[in-house]
């Protein structure tokens, strides 16, 4: 099976983001200039490759990219506002979402059945995101 680089970039980028959005320990080691110098990125590309198959020089050659802006991180861990889920819940659930993921589902039930299997992620998790 012939891997897609543009989806593994989209999957490393979103991945990456996310640990620096947690705050992750990987967010500090991005403080030196060459982030693939540092250990802890080192492991996580092998992880990346041997674990999901990435290719390990595309992951090298992304890290090196990366520079650690601390007011970027700092904006996206805050969050924007604290309303509890009771207030949030008739902005997000609506008929229309709900039938749009109903469709999304119907559409994608042999793709969301393969991710399931690939990556333990149940469809209605990924659909209801």
């Amino acid at each position: 099976m012939q891997r897609q680089p543009l989806r593994h970039t989209l999957r490393a980028l979103a991945l990456i983001s996310g640990l620096l959005a947690t705050g992750s320990g990987l967010a500090a080691a991005l403080d030196d200039e060459i982030p693939t110098q540092r250990p802890e990125v080192q492991a996580f590309i092998d992880e990346m490759a041997s674990k999901h198959g990435f290719d390990r020089a595309e992951l090298n050659a992304i890290f090196e990219q990366v520079r650690m802006k601390q007011k970027i991180i700092d904006a996206i861990t805050r969050p924007a506002e604290s309303k509890p889920w009771y207030q949030y819940r008739p902005i997000f659930v609506t008929k229309t979402r709900i039938s749009e993921g109903v469709k999304f589902w119907n559409e994608n039930e042999a793709d969301l059945k393969r991710a399931e299997e690939i990556y333990g992620v149940p469809p209605e998790i990924i659909v209801a995101i």
